[in-house]
């Protein structure tokens, strides 16, 4: 699917095809790499989201048949029971997961990793962690945001005060390992 053409989606989506990695091409690049659920939100009706899942469930279980091992995982959340990203943190394929709310109740696999030590985690505000995807995507090299400032979520980080505010410098979060 690489050089496919884009299609538009509704009236303000635009959506370029490609190949989830480990599904067509079955070569070993995944190992130490990130492994990106892109999870969209769509306003167009059940079926769609319904499929999205499906492909990520695809991707997840194309990671596992593969044997990609030391993913760093980016995320909204560390996974729930059984199903989805938790399968992988349950295969004890994942290294590193970045994400905003990595606890809830349900999240049984990443909690027995972590406390074991076998998995590290990067913990970023929510907004943040959009925006460093964001970033990623648009070729920007690092950013300031004053979100963080004062936390444990900025500490060893660069900090700079910019037009009277303090800010955390970001960097972006790229889905393929470089």
């Amino acid at each position: 699917m690489p050089g496919a053409a884009p299609r538009t989606v509704g009236a303000r989506a635009t959506v370029r095809p490609f190949a989830f990695p480990g599904t067509r091409d079955r070569q070993d690049r995944s190992d130490a790499g990130r492994g990106a659920r892109r999870r969209l939100r769509w306003c167009h009706g059940d079926d769609r989201r319904l499929r999205h899942r499906r492909d990520a469930s695809a991707l997840i279980d194309a990671l596992i048949a593969q044997g990609a091992r030391d993913l760093t995982v980016v995320n909204n959340n560390a996974g729930n029971a059984d199903f989805g990203l938790a399968l992988l943190l349950k295969a004890k394929r994942v290294r590193k997961i970045i994400c905003s709310f990595p606890r809830q109740m349900d999240s049984w696999h990443f909690d027995t990793l972590y406390r074991a030590g076998k998995i590290e985690l990067e913990l970023v505000a929510q907004g943040n962690l959009a925006e460093r995807i964001r970033a990623a995507g648009a070729g920007i090299g690092a950013f300031f945001t004053p979100t963080g400032y004062g936390t444990l979520l900025a500490e060893g980080k660069e900090t700079r005060v910019i037009e009277g505010r303090p800010c955390v410098l970001e960097y972006p979060i790229h889905a393929i390992s470089r």
